[in-house]
């Protein structure tokens, strides 16, 4: 038997109201950190889901004495950014894997190609999801058309990443309302694997962070208020223009143009103001999240 990683791992679960597999994923989860690992622990966090009881006494009854499940009770249901959060920051471990989701196929080796992937010196190791729907598929590319990052973004089945990655998170106050983007712009070296499956189709996120995301971590923001002023600024002066040249047209090429370019303007001057109101959100209270207890579930010998 090959020797394990003495590296202490720990695994992140999300688990909301639709988590009826939590059980039996939890524990193929074991199976798959005992395969490699000497020291590990699974930090599952409870977005209210309504069967957490009933998993909680199915583990206590599987789990060894050795084995170790943290379970992080949110007091109301939160998103899922601020649930893994929660997770990640109870987690000790030396690397930590993040499982927004319960699909995960254990028939891989993906998780081991990650941390293997990790020990040639990467910080963030992305399992990337290449088979998408169209809409996702739309979104990414446009993303990463215009990111600021060096790194292409795409939908990942989970992620790793280092202690050094989330101390420089924290160290550099980076808003981190969508993790994926904030490793990817911490600076730290980051790496990924294919994992063949599909994406589930279920979205764990909504429109508002998406555009919160298009806001904070691409350049679209900028060349759109470039785009919208030059075309405000050509609106004005064409009708100066064609003012000049037919004094019958002036008052209805001026009222046409001045509508349009006030419509441009205030659209420039609304997105600006939502822009900036984004930057100036105090970090403190974008990484406020509700917990109602932490439950360590740990076997006794006996």
């Amino acid at each position: 038997m090959s020797k394990k990683e003495s590296a202490f791992i720990s695994a992140v679960v999300y688990s909301c109201s639709n988590s009826d597999k939590l059980f039996s994923f939890t524990l193929e989860l074991f199976n798959e950190l005992e395969k490699h690992f000497a020291n590990y622990e699974i930090v599952i966090v409870d977005n209210c889901n309504p069967n957490i009881e009933s998993v909680k006494s199915e583990l206590t009854a599987r789990i060894s004495a050795s084995d170790s499940i943290t379970i992080v009770h949110m007091s109301e249901v939160q998103s899922l950014e601020a649930c893994m959060r929660a997770g990640v920051d109870v987690a000790v471990g030396d690397f930590v894997y993040e499982f927004e989701g319960i699909s995960y196929d254990f028939n891989t080796d993906a998780m081991w190609k990650a941390y293997r992937k990790a020990q040639e010196g990467y910080d963030i190791i992305n399992a990337e999801i290449k088979n998408n729907s169209i809409s996702r598929t739309m979104y990414y590319n446009i993303f990463n058309k215009f990111s600021k990052s060096k790194y292409d973004l795409y939908a990942v089945a989970f992620r790793l990443v280092s202690r050094r990655t989330i101390n420089r998170i924290i160290s550099l106050n980076l808003d981190i309302d969508w993790r994926n983007a904030a490793y990817a712009n911490c600076g730290l070296k980051s790496e990924s694997i294919e994992y063949g499956a599909k994406a589930s189709p279920k979205k764990n996120r909504d429109i508002f962070l998406a555009i919160d995301s298009f806001l904070l971590y691409t350049e679209l923001p900028r060349k759109v208020s470039i785009w919208m002023g030059a075309v405000g600024v050509a609106l004005i002066v064409l009708s100066i223009f064609m003012a000049s040249l037919t004094a019958e047209w002036t008052s209805t090429v001026l009222s046409v143009s001045l509508c349009l370019s006030s419509v441009i303007i205030i659209a420039l001057l609304l997105l600006s103001v939502y822009y900036l109101s984004l930057l100036l959100r105090t970090s403190d209270s974008r990484k406020k999240y509700l917990v109602d207890g932490i439950e360590k579930l740990q076997r006794t010998k006996g």
